[in-house]
């Protein structure tokens, strides 16, 4: 008997194009509060910025997702944001991150490294929404 407490998992794929005089002070608001609203809305997901572009992987319960998304479509810290996947009911990626990060350092290959160990064991859909993305020391 299916058990009428369980949601499915939904997960939203989603790029945008950064604006502001200072991105990284953005990026690192949108991180923290990310990680508390996250947190309390029993969201998980991973976000990728190289200061110029926003990808970022939302999962949880589908109303939860939709009422994130809306959140991070009308923030004005980005624009063009973009819908690359949206699937329901599937199983979760990053289960123990709030919100996994990956910003552009002083090593590039490291990046890559970290990049390439958050997505081991990721679905496709999720691995390709990252991998077209230069990835370059800032």
């Amino acid at each position: 008997m299916p058990d009428p407490h369980h949601q499915p998992t939904r997960r939203l794929i989603y790029s945008s194009t950064a604006v502001g005089d200072d991105r990284d002070v953005d990026l690192s608001d949108i991180l923290q509060s990310s990680r508390v609203n996250n947190a309390l809305d029993g969201i998980t997901g991973l976000l990728w910025s190289d200061g110029r572009e926003y990808v970022q992987v939302v999962e949880g319960a589908g109303l939860a997702v939709a009422e994130t998304f809306e959140r991070i479509r009308s923030d004005p810290r980005h624009r063009d944001v973009a819908v690359l996947s949206d699937q329901a009911d599937v199983e979760r990626a990053f289960i123990y991150w709030t919100m996994a990060q990956l910003v552009p350092g002083e090593d590039s290959l490291e990046i890559r490294h970290h990049l390439n160990h958050l997505l081991r064991d990721a679905p496709p859909e999720v691995r390709s929404a990252f991998s077209n993305r230069q990835i370059v020391a800032r």
